[in-house]
């Protein structure tokens, strides 16, 4: 039996929408997601539970202590939703190349499915309960540019990396190593009103020196750096809420920035996270804050009620697809075009005026 799919929409922002193809797709995760009596379903809950024992076997000590009693079960199903009742995509996020994807789907039953698609295009799909503490529900995802570490932001903003590819594909090892374990960062005072720290939008960004950071937007318009490995966090107050965000480099390759997407009432605007020098050096927002040049700017051309921006990542580097919803005009642009006031005469790659 199948369950009926919703989808609510996605906070990692990897997926900015979902076509028609990888509904599909996400459907039959929840299809194979479906505990029943037949032998191919009793085979694939044998290979999640092992999958949720090796999660277990490298969660930190600490984190064991707490996962007595509030850890879905998995060997029943008995932590399932009825067979009939609906299930929402909470949240979803998509990472590494042809060959070697990774899709993460958090559900609104309080799992976390995964699927993995190799060289044979063979789907190996996974299931795990997640932790029943509602501090620890899952608000938004992001994968790291290889795909071998997913990046999840709970709702008291929590930071918990699992090492999914060695999970997935590499189980016998994942014990093996203390650099496989799962990591599990604090970022909140425990203190720190829940309505004031409500995640909004998470990515993941690796910078050009090969720092690891996730970045973390709250309703309150906090703006979270953390670093992946020392556990560091730089905390930026945004005058508007980020509810969506993107990083995009300029055309030249020599800086990188955050497109921040507000409340509809507000401009998007641009946050500078690095820029390389004329000697070749590299200089963050992590060092260089609070400097001018390391504030948000707002694109006061693009209002956020007037235009939809959205970067796109390619071979050739990143553009920007504007869409005008006053006149349904589509553009892509280069990334310097939006970027940089100066270059805003440049015409477009493309235009394409929607009837």
């Amino acid at each position: 039996m199948r369950r009926s799919l919703s989808y609510s929409g996605q906070i990692g922002e990897n997926v900015n929408a979902l076509n028609s193809h990888e509904l599909f797709r996400l459907d039959r995760i929840l299809a194979l997601s479906t505990l029943s009596a037949n032998e191919t379903t009793r085979q694939k809950d044998h290979d999640s539970l092992g999958f949720s024992s090796a999660f277990k076997s490298i969660l930190p000590a600490s984190a064991r202590e707490l996962m007595d009693g509030s850890f879905g079960s998995s060997a029943t199903g008995s932590h399932v939703a009825p067979e009939h009742a609906p299930v929402s995509i909470l949240s979803v996020t998509h990472g590494g190349t042809k060959g070697n994807e990774f899709l993460a789907a958090y559900l609104s039953n309080n799992y976390l499915i995964f699927r993995y698609s190799g060289e044979n295009g063979v789907p190996v799909i996974r299931q795990l309960p997640w932790f029943k503490d509602p501090a620890m529900r899952i608000m938004g995802m992001a994968f790291n540019h290889t795909a071998q570490w997913c990046m999840c932001v709970t709702t008291d903003v929590t930071v918990i990396l699992i090492p999914i590819y060695f999970l997935m594909l590499r189980r016998g090892q994942a014990a093996q190593s203390t650099e496989n374990m799962i990591k599990i960062i604090k970022t909140a005072s425990i203190n720190a009103p829940q309505k004031k720290r409500k995640v909004t939008a998470c990515l993941w960004w690796r910078t050009n020196a090969g720092q690891e950071y996730g970045i973390v937007a709250s309703e309150s318009g906090s703006l979270r750096f953390v670093n992946l490995i020392t556990q560091e966090c730089l905390r930026l107050k945004l005058k508007d809420p980020a509810l969506k965000m993107q990083v995009v480099s300029n055309s030249s390759k020599t800086a990188t920035y955050l497109l921040l997407h507000g409340p509809q009432s507000t401009f998007h605007s641009k946050l500078l996270l690095e820029s390389r020098s004329t000697s070749g050096n590299w200089k963050t927002i992590i060092t260089g804050h609070p400097n001018p040049e390391f504030q948000p700017q707002p694109l006061s051309r693009f209002p956020r009620s007037q235009f939809k921006l959205r970067s796109q990542t390619t071979d050739k580097g990143h553009f920007v697809r504007v869409f005008n919803r006053q006149t349904a005009e589509l553009q892509i642009c280069a990334s310097s075009h939006i970027l940089l006031p100066s270059l805003s005469n440049i015409l477009p790659i493309f235009r394409y005026l929607l009837s």
